[in-house]
């Protein structure tokens, strides 16, 4: 059996320790938050510590530094206005692109309106739906 072989992306975080566009599924995926506050997060590539908005997902994905924008689109998404109040929210990740010192980049964007989970189908026949 042949072992599948890990591979960076070019555009990969030196902090592995954070979520980034590349970590993310091609179609996006929903998640769940967990938490969200202030945190302390080490720069490993300057050496500096700064206090940083991060979110933390209930299923197993790394957290993520959330920026103004994506803390925006987040009141958008849920209509939840305060950080310790969006526990059991749910978001949808995307990748997106976004001009930076006149060139494209990749970034990760929540959507303003999460889609609605699967739904089961025999929860759906036994509910009458």
């Amino acid at each position: 059996m042949e072992k599948k072989q890990e591979k960076t992306h070019w555009c990969a975080s030196p902090n592995k320790n954070y979520l980034g566009h590349f970590d993310l599924p091609e179609d996006g995926i929903l998640l769940t938050i967990k938490s969200a506050k202030w945190e302390i997060v080490e720069n490993p590539k300057l050496g500096t510590k700064e206090e940083l908005r991060i979110i933390r997902f209930e299923e197993d994905f790394k957290p993520m530094i959330c920026n103004q924008t994506n803390a925006q689109l987040v009141v958008k998404s849920t209509g939840v206005k305060y950080m310790e109040d969006c526990n059991g929210c749910t978001v949808y990740l995307y990748t997106s692109q976004v001009r930076v010192k006149g060139s494209m980049v990749d970034c990760i964007r929540i959507k303003e309106k999460a889609p609605l989970p699967p739904v089961d189908e025999e929860e759906e026949r036994v509910l009458g739906f």
